[in-house]
């Protein structure tokens, strides 16, 4: 989440695909993730969290 790539894009995708996976608690998850003050990094997160909401 910390970087917007497209390796660790298709790994996301994966993790989301597994049996125990809930989408409800990862969208919290997001929600209430702590995010280094680093400009660069709080972009990264939020670009991958507006990517993440249009696919799961």
């Amino acid at each position: 989440m910390m970087r917007v790539d497209p390796q660790d894009r298709e790994d996301i995708l994966f993790l989301s695909n597994q049996h125990d996976f809930d989408r409800v608690e990862f969208k919290q998850c997001i929600e209430h993730a702590v995010i280094p003050e680093v400009p660069e990094i709080i972009e990264a997160f939020r670009e991958n969290a507006k990517w993440l909401e249009g696919t799961l």
